[in-house]
This record gives structure tokens, sequence and C-alpha cells, in this order.
């Protein structure tokens, strides 16, 4: 197990375009967790419009995004630029923020060699920092692939740390991917048989605007396809098994969902 007194070991990629006030939140919850002394946090962006926030946060780090039309692009030119002087890599959006639960997501990837990623649950929060719910999870990581053909992730990046050495093996983001890169790389991981462990602490809170590029309900589409060509999955009934547990597991959630919505409806 490694010692919390070691240098910096843990990359924390933020890409923006430096316009979002909330990346100060995103910054501070960083900072906040009790492992902050192994976190090396890199803000990646076109330098003129981040350079304010060098100016209040000194302890980050700024990387030019030079020119990348994305985030996933960002973040490739980040992990090509810095990944591999730490062990650990995970990315936060500008506009999400980390909870104290993340801090279990270390001291798991800490406490085994074997496991290359690991996983847990994420809330939602609304534009002015309510909280919203919770967003589904599962604890068989091996259901991704089956759970893919219906449109269902059973985590997502805001509480997801990897090992480095498996990210750069992987290749990273594959940028054709406009929506869905991220989940395309947990789909290669989990097929390539690479340990991937869960846990149940709340790790991130994700920020829904309302409006997002997913809306683009074509561009969507057309990612999903995408993915389904890609990891096709060789039985359909396995699938649907792996949904109907997926749907009882998290039984208990849709339950308080529906009971918050009758609530919002007497007031």
């Amino acid at each position: 197990m490694r010692s919390l007194n070691a240098n910096p070991d843990i990359l924390v990629v933020t890409p923006t375009l430096g316009q979002r006030s909330e990346i100060t939140r995103t910054i501070s919850s960083v900072a906040a967790l009790i492992h902050k002394d192994r976190l090396f946090h890199c803000i990646v962006g076109p330098i003129p419009h981040v350079n304010w926030i060098k100016d209040a946060f000194p302890h980050v780090h700024l990387l030019s995004d030079n020119g990348c039309q994305s985030i996933y692009e960002a973040l490739n030119h980040s992990i090509i630029s810095l990944a591999s002087r730490f062990n650990y890599f995970a990315y936060i959006n500008d506009d999400d923020y980390w909870l104290p639960g993340f801090s279990a997501l270390i001291r798991i990837l800490d406490s085994s060699n074997d496991i290359s990623l690991v996983y847990g649950r994420t809330r939602i929060h609304g534009l002015n920092g309510n909280a919203i719910g919770t967003i589904a999870h599962y604890p068989l990581p091996c259901s991704f692939p089956s759970l893919l053909r219906f449109g269902i992730p059973i985590f997502t990046q805001q509480s997801v740390l990897c090992r480095t050495g498996d990210l750069i093996a992987l290749n990273g983001f594959d940028v054709s991917l406009k929506l869905a890169a991220d989940t395309d790389l947990w789909a290669r991981w989990i097929k390539s048989c690479r340990n991937v462990a869960e846990c149940r602490d709340l790790c991130a809170s994700y920020c829904f605007q309302g409006h997002r590029l997913s809306d683009d309900r074509a561009l969507a589409r057309y990612d999903h396809l995408l993915l389904l060509s890609r990891h096709p999955s060789p039985s359909l009934l396995v699938d649907v098994l792996f949904l109907i547990s997926f749907r009882l597991y998290n039984l208990p959630l849709y339950a308080i969902r529906l009971l918050s919505s009758i609530m919002v409806g007497y007031r």
C-alpha cells in the first residue's frame, strides 16, 4: 500500500475554456480531498482564457490545449503530455465537482495492485447547486457491454479513477466519438479483462444544465450505433437478464425519484 505522504502521484485533469465561474468550485473540491497532497491538478485550455485561474489558484498547473476542438482531444493532449509521470488518472469537468467520497476510490486502488480501474456513485445537481438526485449505479462491471445495448451506463466519468499505465496502453479516448468517447474507453477497459472494482460511496456531483451537446439526438444516435458496432454483445438473453437485474437493483432509487416527483407535484 502506498504512503499518503508520497509526492503527487495522481493526475487530475479539468478541460475548460475558462468561461464558467463554476470551475472555482471544481478546483476547490479537488483541493479539499484528504489525499490532496497526492493530487496534481492540471487545467487544460486556451491559455489567454485560463490565466485568471492560475491567479486565483496558484497550486494548479496550466496546460495549453494547443487548439484542441473537443474535451476528449484536450484529455488526450494532457495524457500524452503528463500522464506517464503519475500512477493514477482522473478527470472532472469544469461544472462538476468531487465529493469527499472520492477519496474512497484512491484507497481502493492503493489497496491492490491488481485493480486497474475503480468507479463510484454520482449524484446530480442543478445550475443553482441544488441536489436533483442520484445516477443509477450497478456493482457488476461485466454487465457494462450488455447494458450498452439499452443505452445504460453503470458509472460516469466524474466518479472514475484509473491507472495511467493502462490508460496509455489503451490509447486514451477515441475522438471520433463526439459524445461517448469515455463510454467507449470504459467498454474497452472491461473487455481487455483488466480488473475493475466498484465503490458504493457518492464520489462526485454532476451538473445538469438542461441543454447539453447530448441533446443532439442525431449525434447521440450516431455515437450509440458506433458503440454497439464496436462492442457487440454475443447474447440478447444475457443482455436482457442484466437489464432486469439492473432495474431491480435500482428499485429503491426509482422509488425515491417517484416519491420526490409526487411531493413536488403537491407543492
